[in-house]
């Protein structure tokens, strides 16, 4: 885990409060990989698991976790109880970066184990009649819902881009009509960040 030098001291300082903390994300196991750098007022760990959803573009349709340290984090109540989890409504970046933990990981979709690696970059100057969260870099679209993780997301491309590849048209009907692994605008994804309440 990454120690950063923040100190009791530090944080008596209202002065010293971040405004914003910038927060990137990748998904393990694809490369090129799948990046997103998004910029967020502080938070617990539940409502960035509702920024991560959107500015990956996943469904929130599978259990999701924190790995922090050794300790899971949800906002799922079932799984709170069933496995005897911590809630992620009790935790916030600002607690997470006074402690000196700005690295963990996020888990999606247990069955096909999605991992992503979360970064807390520290914090950033909010500038004026922006709206947060807001994503301010991001590479290469997320997998669809429906992949069985990594290594087949990987498959799906390269048949996708070889017309010549015996699994080209499945992987064309897979991946849909309009597919492309590219980002070409932060504008839709920021859209949907103007949705949540941060």
């Amino acid at each position: 885990m990454s120690q950063n030098p923040v100190t009791d001291t530090d944080s008596s300082n209202t002065n010293s409060q971040p405004k914003v903390f910038q927060v990137s994300c990748s998904i393990d196991g694809i490369e090129p990989p799948v990046f997103r750098r998004v910029q967020v007022r502080d938070c617990n760990l539940a409502k960035l698991h509702e920024i991560l959803q959107a500015v990956l573009g996943w469904q929130n349709r599978q259990l999701h976790y924190f790995d922090i340290e050794g300790r899971e984090y949800t906002a799922d109540r079932k799984a709170i109880a069933e496995f005897e989890w911590e809630n992620s409504a009790r935790i916030t970046l600002s607690q997470l970066w006074k402690k000196g933990i700005s690295e963990f990981n996020y888990v999606y979709d247990m069955s096909h184990n999605w991992v992503h690696s979360i970064v807390i970059e520290g914090p950033e100057a909010r500038e004026p009649r922006t709206h947060y969260p807001y994503c301010v870099e991001a590479e290469r679209v997320c997998p669809q819902e429906n992949c069985s993780g990594p290594k087949q997301y990987e498959q799906w491309l390269q048949a996708w881009g070889n017309p010549n590849h015996p699994h080209h048209r499945l992987a064309s009907e897979r991946l849909g009509p309009n597919f492309d692994p590219e980002i070409r605008s932060l504008d839709p994804i920021n859209e949907k960040l103007k949705r949540i309440r941060n």
